[in-house]
């Protein structure tokens, strides 16, 4: 449901590899993490009034093999005229302070390996589930669904990337919304064995006639800090009135 946290899902869906920053593909051993942290975003989304969205989200991940699993839901509290989906805006039935639990995304990403090269490809299936409450503008009360095939290579200490996918979102009476592509290409450089720095640049087709194609930047670093702890932060600035003006937020994820 936020559009941030969507964008992260796309970046963690580039798989195994590409968010811990290893420079092979060999496949680990089988581990499970969970995390959770805090997330801020603002923009007008082509309203006169700004939304506000802050969240708590928590993050469910295993990885086994070749396989990556992952569910995502968050507690929210949005104030402001637009519900923020799928990287646009749409409006709210309210546009006073709502607060309650989120849509779930769950999704299953499949990491090929080099098809040649030295080039990787991973590929992610995802979809939201609608828990969020329609009525106060949570969410759109819709199921969507997301396919996605990702392809990086790495140079020494860098690891380019680019995603292509398509998504399917559920309307209603009260949200139509449009199906549409989606891009991102980016960057993971290695600046040391515990620390990766992540930029990436995100495209998606606007979600309502009339509206805005969505763009927006994120910039990450995620530090090893133990074997079992993770941390994280990034930054986020949108370019177009379907993106937030700005973002922010950090995560821990704990290894077990």
């Amino acid at each position: 449901m936020l559009s941030k946290k969507l964008m992260l899902g796309v970046w963690l869906a580039a798989g195994a590899v590409l968010a811990s920053g290893q420079t092979n593909v060999t496949p680990p051993a089988a581990t499970t993490s969970l995390g959770s942290g805090f997330d801020y975003s603002r923009g007008d989304y082509g309203f006169a009034t700004a939304t506000e969205v802050w969240s708590v989200p928590f993050n469910l991940r295993h990885e086994d093999g070749p396989w990556t699993l992952t569910a995502n839901w968050s507690y929210l509290t949005i104030k402001g005229p637009a519900t923020v989906v799928a990287g646009g805006g749409a409006a709210r039935p309210t546009a006073s302070s709502q607060s309650g639990i989120g849509d779930i995304y769950a999704g299953a990403t499949y990491t090929f390996g080099a098809i040649g090269e030295g080039v990787n490809m991973a590929a992610t299936a995802r979809v939201k589930l609608p828990t969020a409450d329609e009525g106060r503008g949570l969410g759109t009360g819709a199921a969507d669904y997301y396919g996605e095939v990702t392809f990086y290579r790495t140079i020494d200490t860098v690891t380019p990337f680019v995603l292509a996918g398509y998504r399917v979102l559920g309307d209603n009476s009260t949200y139509t919304l449009k199906d549409g592509v989606y891009f991102a290409g980016g960057a993971h450089v290695r600046m040391s064995p515990e620390t990766v720095f992540s930029a990436l640049l995100n495209w998606r087709q606007r979600i309502v006639a009339g509206g805005d194609n969505s763009c927006d930047a994120m910039v990450m670093v995620t530090h090893d800090a133990t074997t079992r702890w993770q941390f994280t932060g990034y930054l986020l600035k949108g370019f177009t009135n379907a993106s937030p003006d700005v973002g922010v937020g950090a995560a821990a994820n704990w290894k077990f």
